[in-house]
């Protein structure tokens, strides 16, 4: 092959990847976390929060777990774990280096807006892998892309986010947590970091500022 020739499928490579991150996003961002679902009454809203039950309704790891999850089956981004029940998520370099970190107690990373947020406000933790390139695509774009589309004018009003629970809980056993080992050190395959985060949002240069 031609020098020639492998710079045009280079470029033609280029061409579809960035034609692909640029596509418009549907659903769009509120669509997604609103669930389709109305918005939750404050009576509805307090017995949820009655009602949870921290290790059941959602995880309270203290530990980042080993868990299946690996740079080499997803691309560069960030990536809930969803092992751990999203209250972990990884980070994947463009070398596939891994990094981990760990949501506080009673907030999970939610795929869609790549922050940790509270866990009644995470859409399922079940669907998160459908989501692993929803905002990923657009995190590392050069052109100024947005992170997300701006919504139409009627899901401001229609489909706000709301307080929607997660439809199932999550089941997480004392002999799981106990089994969990705390990764440390450095090995020549995957690096691993540490960091707890807060439920604040975070640009594309704090993103950009882990690595």
């Amino acid at each position: 092959m031609s020098k020639f020739t492998s710079l045009l499928c280079f470029a033609g490579l280029v061409g579809v990847a960035c034609a692909q991150s640029n596509s418009i996003q549907s659903p769009d961002v509120f669509e997604l976390l609103s669930q389709n679902k109305p918005m939750m009454t404050a009576d509805k809203m307090a017995d949820m929060l009655r009602s949870a039950v921290p290790g059941q309704t959602f995880p309270t790891l203290s530990e980042i777990p080993i868990t299946s999850f690996s740079c080499n089956d997803v691309g560069q981004g960030y990536f809930a774990d969803v092992e751990t029940g999203c209250q972990v998520f990884r980070r994947c370099d463009l070398r596939g280096v891994m990094s981990s970190f760990l949501c506080t107690n009673g907030t999970l990373f939610n795929q869609i807006t790549l922050v940790c947020d509270w866990w009644y406000n995470v859409p399922s933790c079940d669907q998160a892998k459908n989501y692993y390139n929803y905002a990923n695509s657009r995190l590392y774009l050069q052109n100024g892309a947005k992170l997300f589309d701006t919504p139409a004018s009627n899901n401001w009003q229609d489909s706000s986010p709301s307080m929607s629970a997660q439809s199932s809980s999550f089941s997480f056993s004392r002999n799981q947590e106990q089994g969990f080992r705390r990764l440390s050190g450095t090995s020549t395959r995957r690096r691993v970091r540490v960091r707890r985060t807060t439920g604040a949002m975070m640009t594309n240069a704090d993103m950009d500022g882990f690595s």
